[in-house]
């Protein structure tokens, strides 16, 4: 019995001892580090405008932690998104110079990197680039520091490109809790090594749990944490863990029952080295283990359902957005050109603001179509102000170069741009004022003085007379035009044709049916037939079981499509050649009106078929799909990712509807053919068999009862929609084809500028 007594108290002792040793004394046996990122996630604009952000959350947002940083000297706070500082500035100076003091102390990181926590499926290439570059910039000019991380907590769905963006931005880190609201891979590791589409790689933290979680106990004893380290280091050799804590979706402040138990933790005495650190820590937390050997994920990071529907909704938003995006690049292309060459001031500033003022706008609740209608007042003006300002810099950008340029004209001088970097033989369509008319005839000679087809369309009234060139313009160059009046019109080469139910150039050959589909593309010159069902606009019921702008259900996409759009369709006769033939098809269903104008054209522009669609909307609980069944079957199809592309299989449970940027190709599995699908302002797509892709044009969902807090969103997009799509067959894969300039052309039309001979 002594025996007994003695070895107890022995066991007492020494774990007496053990509890007593601290988490940070050297000699006690911590398993690992769990670094604890304090953040509170803010919406710019969702279910409230910016004007709330502005008024309410942004200020609580600095305040409330401003009295944590008086009470807890441990408290790290991270907080993202360089518009949301530039607003501070704005509208809080006093408060501003506050924030600086507890940014230099390190306690405040500035974190994230980007202008905003935009989307990062749809936002172009050239824009999640300048994000970075505005994003940074801003900090270092502001604070003296950056940040190393793209720091995502909501966001729906990361693709491919993203690891390889932010590597060629310099970033080293990126996190997310999203992938826990159903990634359609699942989640690859904790803490691992992201891989791009062109092989570079970016440290990952993919598990980090709620951004509005609560700490609630000594997180130095936590036994979930724990495991978690451990089974990280057992298989990577790196023992350590990353996690969120804090508040959202209105900004704040974590509560400070958390903090204080933050800072218990820190000074705990379990097993567990519990740091508060930034966003963009993560990249010390994994150099501590320099021998580590880090899980790889090679793939896109896409959600299986939620935010799939995000890819279609608020249509005006991603017709806008490509459209500045383009533009904005267009007019700094032409900027450089005009400050190098004719004595133009380049307007850096004035470039940024206007890159700035809507790229905060892809922030991931407004682009992405989830956000009050309200919000997308301010959206709108924001959008449709910076177009206004990027063709004020354009043009004045021309207006310098046309000074340089030999426009000598008989006739009225025109200069053409093209922003594309290679030598383009296009169609230009140039805007008439009805003030100077042109006669219906013309004569248009170009640089070298010889002449090129042109076609006058419309009658000289209203505004709406236009005329067609088929011209040739240098890379990201300049070309100039003589357009004189002209006694006969130059005699066409016969390769244009069309009639009611037909049109041909020197490539293809199409055939629309009674119904108002086109039912065959066929290509003259490789001798094939493109399509193996009629082109149909089919009508999906449309009615998540929630998120409704956000989702769209695997239940839904499978079943047959519940209407198409067909009814008695009126065929006219748009433009005869010789530079471009047109045929109108307009339709209706129930209330809805869909016009349709196919376009061909002769010589290299003829490559593709243009479909340019207006439709007015007033369909409910409806998702409507453009169907295309093609001769070129494969399980894998080739999408658009901007940087580079995926190949995708058909619809599954877990990837049933996908993003891509201009295109999407299907090529047989021969290899021998293919056909792409390029469009303007859409990015959702499904293939739902071998040989059929569908874009998704129009998502107005239904909304159930109890999801009325979003009841606005079963309204969404009733209206007038303005989009184009166009299809080209191709030799061997979409490489051989040339898809990619295709789409670019497509995106990018030259511009055509009146000025003084």
């Amino acid at each position: 019995m002594q025996k007994f007594w003695l070895t107890l108290l022995m066991l007492t002792l020494a774990t007496a001892g053990m509890q007593a040793q601290s988490a940070g004394d050297s000699d006690a046996p911590v398993i690992g580090t769990l670094g604890v990122v304090g953040t509170a996630h803010l919406d710019t604009q969702w279910r409230w405008t910016i004007r709330n952000t502005i008024e309410e959350f942004i200020p609580a947002t600095m305040r409330e932690n401003f009295k944590l940083f008086d009470l807890y000297h441990e408290y790290v706070f991270s907080f993202e998104g360089a518009f949301r500082y530039q607003l501070m500035k704005e509208y809080y100076p006093e408060d501003y110079e506050r924030l600086k003091a507890y940014i230099k102390e390190g306690r405040w990181r500035v974190c994230g990197s980007w202008v905003d926590a935009v989307d990062v499926n749809m936002p172009s290439f050239e824009a999640l680039v300048r994000h970075s570059l505005y994003g940074n910039g801003f900090h270092r000019r502001e604070f003296g520091k950056s940040s190393r991380d793209i720091f995502l907590p909501d966001c729906f769905g990361f693709g491919y490109a993203l690891p390889s963006i932010a590597a060629h931005c310099g970033l080293k880190s990126f996190s997310t809790q999203k992938l826990s609201w159903g990634s359609s891979v699942g989640v690859p590791f904790d803490i691992g090594l992201w891989e791009g589409v062109d092989g570079s790689s970016i440290l990952a933290a993919l598990r980090p749990e709620e951004y509005v979680g609560k700490i609630r106990s000594d997180l130095s004893h936590d036994t979930l944490w724990a495991r978690r380290i451990k089974e990280q280091g057992d298989s990577t050799g790196l023992y350590a863990a990353y996690r969120y804590f804090g508040t959202g979706d209105t900004g704040g402040a974590p509560d400070s029952l958390s903090v204080d138990w933050l800072r218990k933790s820190i000074h705990g005495d379990g097993p567990i080295a519990v740091k508060s650190i930034g966003a963009d820590n993560l990249v010390e937390l994994v150099a501590a283990a320099p021998k580590a050997q880090l899980k790889r994920y090679n793939g896109e990071l896409l959600m299986t359902r939620h935010g799939v529907g995000c890819y279609t909704s608020q249509a005006a938003m991603k017709r806008w957005n490509r459209r500045n995006e383009l533009l904005a690049d267009a007019a700094e292309r032409a900027s450089v050109a005009a400050h190098l060459f004719g004595g133009l001031e380049y307007p850096t500033e004035a470039l940024r603001d206007n890159w700035t003022r809507f790229l905060w706008h892809q922030f991931h609740d407004d682009l992405t179509g989830t956000s009050i209608p309200e919000a997308y007042e301010y959206s709108w003006a924001d959008e449709l102000l910076c177009l206004n300002r990027s063709s004020s810099y354009l043009n004045s950008a021309v207006t310098a170069l046309a000074a340089q340029l030999d426009t000598r004209a008989d006739g009225r001088a025109l200069v053409l741009y093209n922003p594309l970097a290679l030598d383009r033989p296009d169609v230009v369509e140039i805007a008439v004022d009805s003030t100077q008319p042109l006669p219906l005839v013309v004569k248009v000679l170009g640089p070298d003085k010889k002449e090129v087809l042109s076609q006058v369309v419309g009658e000289p009234a209203g505004g709406q007379q236009r005329l067609l060139l088929a011209a040739a313009v240098p890379s990201a160059g300049f070309a100039a035009y003589d357009v004189r009046p002209s006694k006969a019109m130059v005699v066409p080469m016969g390769n244009l044709k069309v009639s009611p139910r037909s049109l041909e150039n020197w490539r293809y050959r199409v055939q629309v049916n009674d119904a108002g589909d086109v039912a065959s593309i066929f290509d003259k010159v490789n001798n094939r037939e493109l399509l193996a069902a009629p082109i149909r606009w089919e009508l999906l019921h449309d009615k998540p079981r929630q998120w409704p702008a956000w989702e769209i259900q695997y239940e839904d996409v499978i079943q047959p499509p519940q209407a198409y759009v067909g009814g008695q369709p009126q065929f006219r006769v748009l433009e005869h050649g010789p530079v471009r033939v047109a045929l109108e098809i307009t339709r209706t269903h129930n209330n809805s009106i869909f016009k349709t104008i196919i376009r061909l054209a002769d010589g290299a522009a003829g490559e593709r078929i243009d479909f340019v669609n207006e439709v007015d909307w007033y369909e409910r609980e409806t998702l409507l799909k453009a169907a295309f069944q093609l001769t070129t079957p494969n399980d894998s199809a080739t999408y658009d990712l901007g940087l580079g592309t995926i190949t995708r299989g058909v619809n599954t449970p877990q990837k049933y509807e996908v993003p891509a940027h201009q295109w999407a190709d299907l090529t047989a599995r021969t290899g021998d053919y293919g056909v792409a699908i390029m469009n303007d302002c859409k990015y959702g797509w499904d293939h739902p068999s071998d040989s059929t892709l569908r874009l998704t044009l129009i998502h107005t969902p239904g909304v159930f009862e109890s999801w009325a807090w979003v009841g606005d969103e079963s309204t969404q997009d009733l209206g007038h929609h303005r989009f184009t799509y166009s299809i080209t067959g191709h030799s061997g894969d979409w490489r051989q084809g040339n898809v990619p300039w295709l789409a670019a052309q497509l995106n990018q039309s030259l511009t055509a500028f009146w000025t003084q001979p």
